[in-house]
């Protein structure tokens, strides 16, 4: 008995401490995406996103950060003779409402490093796809200014096959049968005070 005792009191003791270092930031992000398919010879799409976070600083060193972004997302093809394409377009746009949670590691008060999973929900798109759902993995860094703002990059992979490959596999394109997004991400973030917040 006395030793469950002792054990409740020690997790609450350390459920305070927790609680007495939590912090809750909100922020907002935005940049530029590299965005193509893997198993592909497919161009770069370069495009954007935006988005918007909850930092919760649970440990000196430990943040869980939710997110939720829009995304575009996509590839660029090649045809050199329109009666091949399929009316296909050249362009291919997917683009995401995409919802995570990331685990963010900070070594010092500047530099960290993030990780964690992201679900995308496509919103629309210029191309056939074989899922309007995207499940993918996000691996970062960034350096934060002494002002507050953040330089961050980020690269995604997705573990789906999205693209249509008939559409695409021709001459001028070599486009294998499972074909996942990748992004490279590359820009900014800013977190806000917020009063009233636990420290």
């Amino acid at each position: 008995m006395k030793r469950c005792v002792a054990i409740i009191i020690l997790v609450f003791g350390l459920s305070l401490q927790v609680y007495s270092q939590t912090t809750v930031k909100p922020g907002i992000r935005v940049g530029a995406n590299f965005s193509n398919f893997t198993d592909s010879d497919l161009d770069f799409r370069a495009s954007f996103y935006i988005g918007g976070f909850a930092a919760v600083k649970l440990t000196r060193f430990y943040t869980l950060q939710p997110e939720i972004n829009y995304t575009q997302q996509g590839a660029k093809a090649t045809f050199s003779n329109p009666e091949i394409t399929n009316h296909a377009p050249e362009k291919i746009e997917f683009n995401y409402l995409s919802l995570g949670v990331l685990n963010k590691i900070t070594f010092t008060d500047k530099i960290f490093v993030l990780a964690g999973p992201m679900l995308d929900f496509k919103v629309n798109g210029s191309s056939n796809s074989n899922a309007d759902l995207d499940l993918a993995a996000t691996l970062g860094f960034g350096y934060t200014l002494p002002m507050g703002l953040t330089i961050e990059a980020r690269a995604k992979l997705g573990i789906i096959d999205v693209l249509e490959s008939d559409d695409y596999n021709n001459a001028d394109n070599d486009v294998k049968d499972w074909n996942s997004n990748y992004v490279f991400q590359i820009g900014i973030a800013y977190s806000f005070d917020v009063k009233g917040t636990t420290k």
